[in-house]
């Protein structure tokens, strides 16, 4: 089979002749001639989308040699191959971009550049050091542009294995008898069987958007070409809407976001110091309205709650009293919450009285043997809860 796309990474269409199209679990296998489709994952870079005879390629990836086309129907002769032009140009482009990107940090610093992957919004590539800097990648990035800008010309050709051995490649290739080069200009030159624009200029911008520490090595995330247009404009949208938000120059957005994130964080401490303030009052309130019953101290109340989570902080507290019980029922809009609660040293059971007084607001929770607590929705009936609550108190306790 004659693999088009290494002599050729701009044809679109071609005409080729079926070999065999074998149906397989209700799919079609489709071994060509020749074809323009590059194969899934080969040298991590993924295949192309597009069509046969207007049927669509579900999948293509390399067998024995072979590149095998997967699609929902038989194919006859001629075989007409059409592929995506911009999906194919965008993968030309990040491809290339990442040999640029390899052979700079390789270039500059003896970084070496372990493996690639090509995807659908970034690529990346796993490079051997752990002590990357921002300084380093600044200088990766302007030299990598810089290359770009050259509009150097790209050379794809095949040799020898043994010849191949002789050229400084970047990378050892597996050893076959025919290697594919790609030579950017005095640059790099590498074996690699991708596809890749025929000058460095129609990479585009590269772009280092970010990088991470992984398996011992760093994993470099990047974008170039369109994509890195996209990237930029997006950023350039956000630090525009930003900017205009908190009514601010660009230029000192960064110091604007940090000046509004210390105030913030200054107003959550005291935001924070006044509620301890009023908790307090709140506790010694709740302690206040205590009934005594058999000589336990029971609060019962309907409390209003805009923050129910704030108010079963305050009932735990009010339980590390001795002699403490409390039937309470939180009230937050058209919602309630049950708590029914003892201090240690009362021999009340907690979970008895909650199974009586839940089904009556069509409360449902859990809790231990001192709490119990649980969310209902008949706010009408949070008096009636509160009585039954005291009542088996009474019970209890006698």
């Amino acid at each position: 089979m004659k693999k088009m796309f290494q002599d050729n990474s701009y044809l679109t269409e071609l005409q080729s002749q079926v070999i065999t199209c074998n149906k397989i679990n209700e799919k079609f296998e489709v071994i060509l001639d020749k074809t323009i489709f590059y194969p899934h994952l080969s040298g991590g870079q993924p295949r192309d989308i597009g069509t046969i005879n207007d049927i669509k390629v579900i999948d293509v990836y390399e067998k024995d040699e072979e590149i095998v086309h997967i699609t929902s129907k038989p194919i006859n002769n001629p075989a007409v191959l059409k592929i995506d032009w911009i999906k194919r140009f965008d993968y030309m482009q990040q491809h290339t971009g990442q040999h640029i990107l390899t052979c700079s940090f390789d270039n500059l610093f003896d970084i070496k550049t372990l493996s690639f992957h090509l995807g659908e919004k970034y690529s990346t590539i796993d490079i051997n050091t752990d002590n990357l800097t921002d300084d380093i990648l600044q200088s990766v990035e302007i030299y990598a542009n810089k290359v770009v800008y050259t509009n150097s010309k790209i050379d794809v050709f095949n040799i020898p294995y043994d010849e191949a051995s002789k050229m400084n490649l970047r990378k050892n290739p597996p050893k076959k008898d025919i290697i594919r080069i790609v030579k950017i200009s005095d640059f790099d030159v590498n074996a690699c069987g991708g596809t890749h624009t025929s000058t460095t200029g129609e990479v585009g911008t590269i772009k280092i958007r970010r990088y991470e520490h992984h398996k011992g090595g760093t994993r470099v995330e990047f974008v170039c070409g369109y994509r890195a247009l996209k990237d930029y404009t997006f950023k350039s949208n956000t630090v525009h809407d930003l900017s205009n938000f908190l009514s601010c120059h660009e230029e000192k957005l960064s110091d604007s976001v940090i000046k509004l994130y210390n105030e913030n964080k200054n107003l959550l401490k005291s935001i924070k110091s006044l509620n301890e303030s009023i908790n307090s009052y709140k506790l010694e309130e709740l302690k206040n309205s205590s009934v005594n019953i058999n000589n336990i101290n029971v609060i019962s109340k309907i409390l209003h709650a805009e923050n129910p989570k704030n108010f079963r902080f305050l009932i735990s507290k009010l339980l590390e009293n001795k002699n403490t019980a409390a039937v309470i029922v939180l009230v937050s809009n058209d919602k309630c919450n049950l708590i029914v609660g003892k201090s240690k040293d009362i021999s009340l059971n907690i979970k008895a009285i909650f199974s009586k007084c839940s089904p009556i607001i069509n409360a449902k929770g859990g809790g231990n043997d001192l709490i119990m607590q649980g969310g209902g929705n008949d706010v009408s009936k949070a008096k009636d809860c509160i009585s039954e609550g005291i009542e088996l108190i009474k019970k209890m306790s006698n």
